[in-house]
């Protein structure tokens, strides 16, 4: 019930959520995003979502990928720390 800090969306058409067929649910990947200017800080709410992020991939045994689709790396958030820091 407070601020969004981030969002999650699936990555098949049309991107969302059935929530009352959850236990069928099947996807090749989810989405975690943020717009930026944003209410809250940007660097602490990208920060969460990353380790929203991370927490997933390692639950499900899946890749954490960047914005195109690349492996995720420690440069790849340092580039996105720059981003925020010119568009937050």
């Amino acid at each position: 019930n407070g601020k969004v800090l981030f969002s999650l969306a699936n990555m098949v058409k049309p991107g969302v959520f059935d929530p009352d067929n959850m236990e069928q649910f099947t996807t090749h990947g989810v989405v975690l995003f943020m717009t930026l200017p944003c209410a809250s800080d940007p660097v602490m709410s990208f920060s969460i979502m990353l380790n929203s992020a991370s927490q997933l991939a390692d639950d499900l045994d899946a890749l954490l990928l960047d914005g195109q689709r690349n492996p995720w790396q420690l440069s790849t958030k340092k580039e996105y720390l720059e981003r925020i820091k010119v568009n937050g």
